[in-house]
Formats: structure tokens, sequence, C-alpha cells
């Protein structure tokens, strides 16, 4: 039997404020796993977290991936509902409600592709939550209650086992989009749903995700190393790619000697897609290892040994 009562339960005043929390449309959002790689749990306590740049910017770009907020691009056509809940009848002739209704989510991603509905199914092999963004400048999340009793804000809930992702083609006139139907866990009450103030510091609508960022090694040489950097989008065969990076958007590393190498010069060539590296002299067969650490991007590292 479903149970929303304590034992003692004598009902709760139900006058509605002249100024109740107003959700606004939802225009945004993001994924985050539900527990972390080292066992905690991804919530935020309400007393002591503020929702500003500085937080946004640390929880997106976390090293650690199971503790990153997975900003999605805007998304359009948002449709959720609860369904009834199940009831049994009784002898008397009255029913009781058993199980609360299934709460789903459908989204549109428009323009996006295949690519993009890969990256969402992989989702299905993690218990992950979702976040919502509202046209107001306010997040929509869940309350509960962390292990020392304090009141947290946490992500909701999503059955992972029922994501269900369908990429639209651009032919027979449709237009090209992704839709992703999602399912909230039976567990999740709706009157636990809350809104949450953001810093004025952020425009949610403005908020993005990271791009991955793949380098290949072209060349590495005592003095220069040649690199081409590119999104996972495009062309199997010719992926689009990353252009203009400049030093600060790179990190090299020497891994033999352990230690870092300061890059003195980048020159991108227009023609090949090609970024040449400068830096001091490193020893024959010493493996150099170089990432991307510009904002916005997700660098995915590569080595290679000085030849």
């Amino acid at each position: 039997m479903l149970n929303y009562c304590s034992c003692d339960s004598a009902g709760l005043n139900v006058a509605l404020s002249n100024c109740p929390a107003i959700l606004g449309n939802a225009k945004g959002g993001a994924l985050i796993a539900m527990i972390a790689n080292d066992g905690s749990r991804n919530e935020w306590p309400v007393a002591s977290t503020t929702f500003n740049k500085a937080w946004f910017d640390a929880i997106i770009n976390n090293i650690d991936d199971s503790k990153k907020l997975r900003v999605l691009p805007r998304f359009e056509n948002v449709a959720t509902e609860r369904a009834a809940g199940s009831t049994t009848a009784l002898a008397s002739g009255n029913n009781i409600e058993t199980e609360q209704g299934l709460r789903t989510f459908g989204i549109e991603f428009p323009k996006a592709d295949p690519t993009f509905a890969g990256c969402l199914e992989a989702f299905k092999c993690v218990e992950h939550g979702f976040v919502i963004f509202l046209s107001n400048n306010k997040m929509l999340m869940m309350k509960d209650i962390d292990d020392s009793g304090a009141e947290v804000v946490r992500q909701i809930e999503m059955n992972e086992q029922n994501l269900q992702i369908i990429t639209g083609l651009n032919i027979e006139g449709n237009y090209q989009k992704v839709i992703a139907n999602m399912e909230v866990m039976q567990s999740e009450k709706d009157s636990n749903l809350v809104v949450v103030d953001v810093a004025a510091d952020v425009n949610l609508v403005r908020v993005r995700g990271l791009l991955d960022a793949n380098i290949d090694i072209i060349s590495a040489g005592t003095t220069q190393m040649v690199v081409k950097v590119t999104e996972k989008y495009g062309a199997i065969n010719n992926k689009n790619v990353i252009k203009n990076l400049v030093i600060a958007d790179f990190s090299l590393d020497n891994v033999t000697d352990t230690a870092s190498v300061a890059i003195t010069g980048v020159t991108y060539n227009a023609t090949t897609g090609e970024h040449t590296l400068d830096y001091a002299a490193q020893d024959i067969a010493d493996v150099l290892e170089v990432n991307v650490v510009k904002t916005g991007l997700d660098g995915v590292p590569a080595q290679k040994a000085v030849a």
C-alpha cells in the first residue's frame, strides 16, 4: 500500500500563499550521476550552497566524471505527465491506492544528430538524475535529507533502464532531431519537487556543457609536436576540426620525467587543420602527453614518444 502518512499525522495547513513558487517553462537542463565513484551522493546542502557562477564552473568542469554536471543543449516541446496510480478494490466497494503512477518526460533536441543520440544512450548505463533549468532563471530539483539529517537538494532520479532515445532524420519532410523519452523513478514524489534560486551572476539559458576535444598526435619531435584536435561530430572520415587554439589552451607533460613542459609557441595551419606546439628540447624516446584545457572543451589526452 502506498503510504503518505506518519504515525502522528494530523494533516497540514493548506492555505495558498499570495506568492507561491512559480515554475517557469523548461528551457534547459542537465544530467548527473546519482552516486559518485567514491560512494558519495551528488547532493547539495541547502544551508551552505550558493548556486552561483563559481559553483556551475566547478561542477561542469569537475575532473571526476562521476561528479560532473552534463549540461544539455537547449530543448523544445517538453511534455511531462504522471499517469493515474494503481488501485485495489476493497470488499466495501472503496478503492485504495497501492502505487503512484509513473511520471514521464519527453524532450526534443532540434538539429541533434545520431552522435548526440549516442551520448544520451550512454546514460542507460548510469544511475542518473535530471536537473531542469526554468525560463525564470530557477532550477527544478528534489528536496531530500542527508545522512546527518540536514536538508539537501538533488537531481530528479530517472530510471536508466527505460531511457528511450529516438533519432529523427531530415528526410521526407521531417526535420532532424533527437527525442529523449525518460521515466522518473517510482519512488520520487511530486511533493518533493522544489524550485531552487540561482545567483544573479548566472543566466541558465546561457549555461553550456562541455564538448569533447580529441587529440591526434601527428608527430612528436625534440622541440615540436604537431597535433590535430577534433570534435566527435562531423563525417566519420572528416571530423569537425577545432581551430585557432593558443598556448593557454594546451597542457604538455613529460611522462617519462614526471614533469610539465612549458609550451613556448602554438601555430595553427588552416590548410591541414593542425597545430604545431613549440617547447624546449626533450630527450629522444621520452613520452610526452598533450591535452586541451580550453574552457568549454573536455580534452582527451594523448601520448607519443619523442622521435
